[in-house]
């Protein structure tokens, strides 16, 4: 019988698919080699998903973030139990977990049962500071066939092990032509879900109404309405908002921008991140202003800006502006270009030995 065959495959994903853009890592090979296989999802939020897998699984049980911790808990056992029954009946022998979070909750099954017959994806931190969760990822990677990381810096919170690296990179990976709009103006652009307001309140406060800098948010979050009314109160000209966007319309946005904006803090769930405006700002050669102290502050050193949460110099970021060398950054950006493409090739190999094609 044909190995393929014999491949029985699912990824299990711990939301709603658009949640996990990433799957695509995972999807695009397996399309490639001509891979049947199974996706189970959480759907928390009642809106209907596609993809062009074999079988699509869903655990219904709607849940918003406002919930009770403790039904919280009982429908994370209750998805856990879900999916586990769904393993058994289906006999899968090759299974792919995005994020710690569902490995966790099905750790004594898998280390029992699955032992080198699943990768363990993770994507950020999430508790792996309390102790008995830290325990709980080391036995999964330990006994997982595959650890893949989505940045170097989550080295330093995860237990000691194997990993490989997988990029988060939605943008295609072929540099794009970038010019300098704007001799004017400055355009700023937050671009994605709009969120952690409060680690760059300071740096609005400092731009506020400059006549060099505009500030654009484009896409929607739970900080927009707030961000929305601090502008309408403070009567500020040069701060604008654009909603969502399509995603063909990224690329219009992207280049219409000279700086990228990628101010996060340096929190615990943030600081070791590599966030998608990294790859953005690779393939289309722009500068990007970052959080202190963080894994973006390293890889992006030659063509970024660091900020703090505390105090920000408003000129200082002006004149850092005019002195960029463009052409220098359109070559250290090529050269980042390249790595993450020879990681991406390391990491399309490793797992199609996984899936013995």
């Amino acid at each position: 019988m044909d190995k393929k065959e014999n491949t029985k495959i699912l990824i299990v994903c711990f939301s709603n698919l658009r949640s996990v853009p990433y799957i695509s890592s995972y999807t695009n090979i397996l399309d490639n080699n001509n891979l049947k296989y199974d996706v189970v999802y959480w759907r928390r939020y009642n809106i209907e998903e596609k993809i062009f897998c074999n079988k699509l699984f869903a655990y219904n049980v709607f849940q918003n973030d406002e919930i009770n911790k403790l039904i919280k808990l009982k429908n994370m056992f209750g998805y856990a139990n879900y999916v586990k029954k769904l393993i058994k009946q289906k006999n899968y022998n090759k299974i792919i977990i995005l994020s710690t979070l569902p490995g966790v909750l099905l750790e004594n099954y898998l280390v029992k049962f699955k032992k080198h017959e699943y990768i363990l994806d993770i994507r950020d931190h999430s508790y792996e500071h309390i102790k008995w969760y830290y325990f709980k990822v080391k036995k999964l990677m330990k006994n997982a066939a595959l650890n893949v990381i989505s940045s170097l810096g989550f080295k330093y919170f995860l237990p000691n092990a194997n990993t490989i690296l997988c990029h988060n990179c939605s943008t295609g990976l072929t540099m794009k032509d970038s010019v300098s709009l704007h001799k004017d103006k400055i355009i700023i652009s937050f671009i994605g879900q709009v969120r952690y307001a409060q680690k760059y309140m300071n740096f609005l406060e400092s731009i506020k109404n400059n006549e060099k800098i505009v500030f654009r948010f484009y896409g929607f979050g739970e900080d927009l309405e707030y961000l929305q009314q601090y502008q309408k109160s403070k009567g500020i000209s040069n701060i604008e908002f654009y909603g969502a966007y399509k995603p063909e319309e990224k690329k219009k946005i992207i280049e219409e921008t000279d700086i990228i904006f990628n101010v996060y803090g340096n929190d615990l769930h943030v600081k070791y991140a590599v966030s998608n405006k990294y790859y953005d700002a690779l393939v289309y050669q722009k500068p990007i202003i970052v959080s202190k102290g963080t894994t973006m502050e390293k890889i992006t050193q030659g063509f970024s800006y660091c900020v703090t949460q505390d105090k920000f110099d408003c000129e200082d970021l002006i004149q850092w502006y005019e002195n960029l060398n463009h052409e220098n950054i359109k070559r250290l950006c090529a050269s980042k270009l390249n790595k993450v493409k020879d990681d991406m090739d390391i990491f399309t190999k490793r797992v199609e030995k996984f899936l013995q094609v």
